[in-house]
């Protein structure tokens, strides 16, 4: 994951009373009802997308269209945070479906003070892995809840293949840019 900062609230967002309106609706829906968006989620997209300069917020591939809105605390059991800016990723679809329970361990890539290596490493495989020391639960939380290098997905066949055919690319167009340090923009 590349850290990143979060810009302003979209204004489909920015209206509280119709976010809290729309909150409203969705909290109080039956269980089994569908999640559709109130917002326009293009918007959304876009200003995710402006904050990520165009790469999914967790696997930090460079994204084409169509891209996504993920809610890192899942709407289906954070309902009061559906609407909440803070809580909205722009996605690839490898990363939209996850599996597993989500907790408050699980790292957000906008996270103040989050910087990659201070929580992850890439190892002779290519797989995303922990450091070792005082971030390494939360680490492993992060990869598990996000699918970071699930068997059977490519991910780590596609860093490779990124790291050597991209050299010659800015940093900011590369794919994975966490592979390259700040200082080879």
């Amino acid at each position: 994951m590349e850290p990143f900062r979060r810009g302003p609230i979209p204004t489909s967002l920015s209206d509280p009373e119709q976010v809290a309106a729309w909150t409203a609706d969705w909290v109080n829906a039956p269980v089994n009802k569908l999640f559709r968006w109130r917002a326009d989620q293009s918007e959304i997209a876009d200003a995710a997308a402006r904050d990520t300069k165009g790469h999914c917020s967790y696997c930090d591939h460079l994204l084409p269209d169509p891209r996504t809105i993920d809610h890192l605390r899942p709407k289906s059991k954070f309902r009061q945070r559906a609407y909440d800016w803070e809580n909205l990723y722009l996605c690839c679809q490898g990363c939209q479906p996850r599996v597993g329970e989500f907790t408050e361990y699980v790292l957000a890539p906008d996270e103040v003070g989050y910087q990659f290596d201070d929580y992850f490493t890439i190892d002779s495989e290519w797989r995303l892995q922990a450091v070792e020391g005082p971030n390494s639960t939360r680490a492993e939380k992060t990869i598990k809840h996000l699918r970071l290098d699930l068997a059977g997905r490519s991910l780590p066949l596609k860093r490779r293949r990124a790291f050597g055919e991209q050299r010659d690319r800015p940093r900011s167009e590369r794919d994975y840019r966490y592979l390259w340090p700040q200082s080879t923009e």
